[in-house]
């Protein structure tokens, strides 16, 4: 597997960026929904 420099970086940065700003907006739409939420509540 050769890596090419500018279309491969290219790639891998785009790919980094989108499943690092899927995780964060699925955590935010977790928090806001209340689904999958497993702590206990201090209540």
């Amino acid at each position: 597997m050769k890596f090419i420099h500018p279309k491969d970086t290219k790639s891998f940065i785009l790919g980094v960026v989108a499943s690092l700003s899927a995780v964060i907006l699925w955590d935010i739409i977790k928090s806001q929904s209340n689904i999958l939420n497993f702590k206990p509540k201090n209540e």
